[in-house]
């Protein structure tokens, strides 16, 4: 494996009892253990320093927070596609930066960014579970629900990229055909542009859209969920930032 150039993976996860229930699923150790270590260690690490082209797609749900994942950096890595990639933490960010000398393409398919968490778990110094194997409110859980807010918003991200992928010549972002299980083999015809589920929130193991306005309606248990952010222009904006650094490289 260490000879690959290029690798293409498509993580699909077991449905607990086939009732499609997302809590019960990440009530699965094995789902941990392979997002937070396996992945790492006997996927990614072998091909790290040859890697020119990573494709890394979850089919089934969120990975980036819960499932926490943290990925190495690749020192030759050229082109980057994510499908399913929660954003939580500002070094997730940092990370993506950190290709900035050889990166040329990225895809960010259906990849959110994290605006609150309400979870049934202790939380650590970085606000991540420290036992998050659990199946929200059907097991009982004594624990007492802990939560915490993100205010990076995707104008942040997409003026850091603007400024910091300085070899970065074609950028891909929005929401593929997830809803019929192709978006990985589609990916390369996802356009550019905003998508409604750029946001998102985790509420009780629930991965849900954030309320919209003071009156917006809310399905989940969250007394005072975050609302969706109100910067829809400013997001705008920040990506025409991305593709006129790209155009101007490109045309240059």
């Amino acid at each position: 494996m260490s000879r690959l150039r290029k690798l293409e993976l498509q993580i699909t996860t077991e449905d607990v009892d086939g009732d499609g229930s997302l809590p019960a699923n990440l009530g699965k150790k094995e789902l941990h253990s392979f997002f937070g270590q396996r992945l790492v260690q006997e996927w990614l690490e072998p091909v790290r320093n040859n890697l020119t082209h990573l494709k890394l797609y979850s089919r089934d749900m969120y990975f980036g927070y819960l499932p926490k994942c943290h990925l190495p950096t690749f020192p030759a890595l050229r082109s980057l596609m994510l499908g399913g990639m929660s954003f939580s933490h500002n070094e997730q960010l940092t990370w993506i930066l950190s290709h900035s000398n050889t990166l040329e393409e990225l895809v960010l398919d259906n990849c959110p960014i994290v605006i609150g968490v309400r979870i049934p778990s202790t939380l650590d110094s970085d606000n991540y579970p420290i036992e998050p194997l659990f199946n929200s409110s059907t097991t009982g859980s004594i624990l007492a629900p802990s939560s915490f807010v993100y205010s990076a918003r995707w104008r942040d991200y997409f003026s850091q990229l603007a400024t910091g992928l300085v070899k970065l010549r074609s950028i891909r972002c929005g929401f593929g055909d997830w809803y019929d299980n192709t978006a990985f083999p589609k990916s390369k015809e996802l356009g550019t542009g905003l998508w409604a589920q750029r946001y998102r929130i985790l509420d009780d193991g629930e991965w849900r859209r954030p309320r919209f306005g003071e009156d917006g309606s809310y399905d989940g248990k969250w007394s005072d969920p975050p609302m969706y952010p109100d910067c829809t222009d400013e997001d705008w904006i920040a990506l025409c930032e991305v593709k006129a650094a790209i155009a101007f490289r490109v045309g240059g």
